[in-house]
């Protein structure tokens, strides 16, 4: 329950911490099921994409051995540079799933977070299953906080996605509603992207700013376990999201992000998509539990 002075990361926070398996509907834990196939299979494919063998490169300069596993190599990395490598793969064909609100996401560019940092935690497949259903959740909120929305005032929507992803990391890592909330602050509030990345000639940043806001909560959720804090009012507060969005933006963050708490269902509302040779052709295919 919040109090009038509560910033919405606490909301939110204790929110992500608080949900159990139980409480998400079966139609929705079978959606996160299958979106966790979806996510695989799409990450199989990214694999052999050059993007991702230049990434890979660059991490087996940079990386270091842990506990989370890298999709197509086996190899075992730290859960900062796995969280980034798979993340890639799920994203840069532009096959996986999405939400188009007042902005756009691709909810399953979280997934390698929750599957990192479960890794690290040991934790289980329900557990696994909460981690994915908050990314779905929070990410698809975000789209909808404000309208217009953040696309149309030049930034590009993995500017979301960094305040998303450390919501999940958070969890996965079992960190408490304060941690959680800290690392909301320290990656929200470092990791805007501009709209260029989609505007004009495309390169292969276009699919990859997401997977390093993805990567971004993951690094922020490490930091605030070991004590680092962040800006808790990064949204509602002065030069925060909602401040950033200006004047024009209706309705404000707390009707959307924190509305509706109880039994997560963004995730019945996504949907497939399957990108056409030119880039932005979408075929829709929304899941029967809509």
């Amino acid at each position: 329950m919040s109090v009038p002075d509560e910033k919405i990361t606490a909301t939110m926070a204790h929110w992500a911490a608080q949900l159990s398996y139980e409480q998400i509907p079966a139609a929705v834990a079978r959606e996160a099921r299958r979106y966790l196939l979806d996510a695989l299979g799409c990450a199989l494919g990214g694999y052999a994409q050059h993007d991702v063998k230049i990434a890979l490169s660059v991490l087996a300069e940079t990386a270091g051995r842990g506990p989370a596993t890298v999709i197509g190599t086996g190899d075992q990395l730290d859960v900062v540079s796995a969280s980034l490598a798979n993340a890639l793969m799920v994203r840069v064909m532009d096959y996986n799933d999405i939400y188009w609100k007042q902005d756009p996401c691709h909810p399953t560019d979280l997934i390698p977070a929750a599957l990192a940092c479960a890794q690290r935690a040991r934790s289980d497949g329900r557990e696994l299953i909460v981690g994915i259903v908050l990314g779905h959740e929070f990410e698809q909120r975000l789209c909808e906080a404000a309208f217009p929305g953040i696309r149309e005032r030049g930034w590009h929507h993995a500017t979301l996605t960094a305040f998303a992803s450390p919501i999940v990391a958070g969890r996965m890592l079992h960190l408490t509603p304060e941690q959680i909330q800290h690392a909301i602050g320290i990656s929200g509030s470092r990791h805007c992207t501009l709209g260029a990345v989609t505007a004009g000639k495309l390169t292969m940043m276009k699919n990859t700013v997401d997977p390093m806001a993805t990567q971004s909560g993951v690094l922020a959720a490490l930091l605030a376990e070991k004590g680092y804090t962040g800006p808790e009012h990064v949204i509602d507060g002065k030069e925060g999201l909602a401040d950033c969005y200006g004047p024009r933006a209706t309705p404000a963050p707390s009707m959307s992000l924190t509305a509706r708490r109880g039994s997560p269902t963004a995730m019945a509302r996504s949907g497939s998509s399957r990108s056409s040779s030119t880039g932005w052709g979408r075929r829709f295919a929304f899941s029967s539990a809509a």
